[in-house]
């Protein structure tokens, strides 16, 4: 993925086409040189095509798919290019059955389209959810929903793209629209990989009694290996993530922000064939770390339940700050198993856990 692609999906009226205008002033001032992927199902609607018509949401799936291959390659030679999608590929999960999606996906699959087209995943929740009264559909002729209509749209999104590692989700309640815009700048520089040195993650210990299956929720479960790099860098790890046939390969270099205890982090995802090359470069005396992350969304937060299976058998609970001023509420069904608050304790990190401290060459 030389060119990060992020789409900004969501239900209608999530304030989609002013945020991400918004985003491309902001993103110049940052250095970056944003590229704008127009929402296809507006595009062909405006071609003539309707949503009525029988090939229409695979039209869309085609034309989404051709311009982010054709923007990618006119933008390789650009200086820090980003391209930002008024919708994805997995949009279309929202208007007919996944068995007809996963089709158009062959021979691939949606959950490495998922993961390897996509840098991060954007949510603008729905005016339509805690804003009714902007909900309005008079800025896009193309589009008909109802605020019922657009409340389920906005749970199938975001439930579209639930297991991708990088999802945040922009709510509304409590906000203005500014705030709004505010926080999905920030959310897409964290994507980008822009240093926020804050801590923005809290984890608890889980105890081992609670089943991932008990969660009352949409979950995606992903199988992770984790290993250890011998390096001449701070933190160095590759990383497997997704069921067989679905393998997503990461690279993930960690230093530590100035007068910060928190890890700013490149990564970025390779090929197969350089990450068996890396894992000749694994550190010998680190144990890799098998575990299986189930994800999901509650009250616009998106909580990683990871359940670890080697070397440890822990059940750790993650949750990412949407900002720097948000406050992490737990949910109900799982606030009388956490047995310990161990966000910031090393002895509860991946690290400790493979038993290796970075070897410098």
């Amino acid at each position: 993925m030389a060119v990060p692609i992020i789409p900004f999906t969501g239900g209608p009226c999530g304030g989609k086409s002013t945020i991400m205008a918004n985003q491309v002033e902001n993103l110049l001032n940052y250095g970056f040189r944003p590229i704008i992927c127009p929402e296809s199902a507006t595009t062909l609607h405006g071609c003539g095509l309707r949503y009525t018509d029988k090939k229409f949401q695979e039209a869309i799936f085609l034309n989404q798919m051709r311009m982010e291959d054709l923007l990618q390659h006119a933008a390789a030679d650009m200086v820090n290019p980003v391209i930002l999608c008024d919708r994805g590929l997995l949009d279309g999960l929202g208007y007919v059955d996944r068995q007809i999606m996963e089709d158009l996906a062959k021979p691939s699959t949606l959950e490495y389209l998922r993961d390897s087209r996509y840098k991060g995943i954007i949510h603008l929740q729905t005016a339509a959810i805690d804003a009714e009264t902007f909900y309005t559909l008079e800025n896009n002729k193309a589009r008909t929903e109802t605020p019922m209509q657009a409340r389920l749209l906005d749970e199938r999104m975001l439930k579209a793209y639930n297991g991708h590692p990088r999802h945040f989700v922009i709510g509304n309640r409590g906000l203005t629209f500014n705030q709004k815009k505010d926080l999905a700048l920030e959310s897409t520089l964290k994507i980008l990989e822009v240093p926020f040195p804050i801590e923005d993650e809290e984890r608890f210990l889980i105890d081992g009694f609670f089943k991932p299956s008990d969660i009352p929720l949409h979950t995606v479960a992903s199988p992770i290996v984790q290993d250890y790099l011998i390096s001449d860098k701070k933190i160095e790890r590759v990383r497997k993530r997704g069921v067989p046939g679905s393998e997503v390969y990461f690279h993930t270099i960690k230093s530590q922000a100035e007068n910060s205890e928190a890890d700013i982090g490149k990564e970025r995802i390779i090929s197969k064939s350089e990450y068996d090359k890396l894992l000749a470069r694994r550190y010998p005396q680190s144990r890799t770390i098998t575990k299986i992350r189930h994800t999901f969304h509650w009250n616009n937060l998106y909580f990683e339940l990871d359940q670890f299976t080697h070397p440890v058998n822990y059940l750790i609970l993650e949750v990412e700050k949407t900002n720097r001023n948000t406050v992490i509420e737990i949910p109900d069904f799982l606030k009388k198993f956490i047995i310990q608050d161990i966000t910031g304790l090393k002895e509860y990190s991946n690290l400790y856990f493979a038993n290796a401290k970075p070897v410098l060459i």
